[in-house]
């Protein structure tokens, strides 16, 4: 079940690619239902992510919104890190292109408190970024926020140095 589900999702992001996006719903959709027989929490809630991708490029907004939200339940139960601050940077996102500022900013803050205790440096600088783009959309200043970018990304770039350093060792 996971193989064909892994399946469907290559052809969903396919149909994706090719801006097909009714017949990417309908690969990803199949991809879920696999995903649900296989048992495999994380393929679904990633089945789940791409439907909602899809519904948004199909201007159905609060269907995404859902599919959004049923993914981050699935991927809190996994408890994968990087894709639980993803699901808060979908969700945010979400709530930001429907005007609501107030709960795009309440995601990206979970997603960055997540992200800064389990040090997923990259996951910090997104969740910056947006919750940066959300103060300016409210004229409310960044400056404080954009040290903190710079200091999580020089915290990066140190730590891939030093990875860097102990792979070619």
């Amino acid at each position: 079940y996971q193989s064909v589900a892994n399946a469907y999702a290559v052809l969903g992001k396919i149909a994706l690619a090719q801006k097909e996006y009714d017949k990417a719903v309908s690969y990803f959709e199949i991809n879920e239902n696999f995903a649900l027989k296989s048992g495999s929490k994380a393929l679904r809630a990633h089945a789940l992510t791409n439907i909602g991708i899809s519904k948004f490029y199909l201007g159905d907004t609060q269907e995404c919104l859902s599919y959004f939200e049923n993914a981050l339940q699935l991927r809190l139960e996994v408890k994968n890190v990087s894709f639980i601050c993803d699901a808060y940077l979908n969700l945010g996102g979400m709530y930001f292109e429907l005007g609501d500022l107030e709960k795009a900013e309440e995601n990206y803050q979970e997603g960055l408190k997540i992200a800064v205790e389990f040090d997923k440096f990259s996951s910090q600088l997104e969740m910056l970024v947006a919750i940066i783009e959300v103060k300016n959309a409210q004229n409310e200043p960044v400056a404080d926020l954009e040290k903190e970018y710079d200091r999580v990304k020089a915290l990066y770039s140190k730590k891939l140095v030093e990875k860097n350093a102990v792979d070619v060792k």
